[in-house]
């Protein structure tokens, strides 16, 4: 990537981690104590996705065109969860958000 975005980079990671553990947990219907297991990788990303949190809006908006199309293809492959059509939509809104933020850069001047 051309402008470093490792704050954000880690947050979509904790992110795209959470989801798939939460995802297994619910895929038979029920949650029991044996689920929290599948929560632990998350829990070992967290520190480290939250340490830096403040850093991002300021990588987000440095980050040019070859580090948006990147962190939508880390995103993508990052983020896996049982149920296919919901990982589409997730997908779909992370997409959605960052034209989001490109639309909204570009009002305000930085291109």
């Amino acid at each position: 990537m051309a402008k470093e975005v490792k704050e954000f980079k880690e947050l979509l990671k904790f992110i795209a981690v959470l989801a798939s553990g939460v995802g297994s947990a619910m895929e038979d219907g029920k949650v029991s104590i044996t689920d929290i297991l599948k929560l632990l990788p998350a829990l070992k990303l967290s520190k480290d996705a939250i340490d830096g949190i403040d850093k991002i809006p300021g990588e987000l908006w440095e980050a040019n065109e070859v580090d948006i199309a990147a962190l939508r293809e880390y995103f993508a492959a990052e983020f896996d969860i049982p149920d296919d059509e919901l990982e589409a939509t997730v997908e779909r809104a992370w997409n959605a958000a960052i034209s989001f933020l490109l639309l909204l850069r570009d009002f305000l001047g930085k291109k």
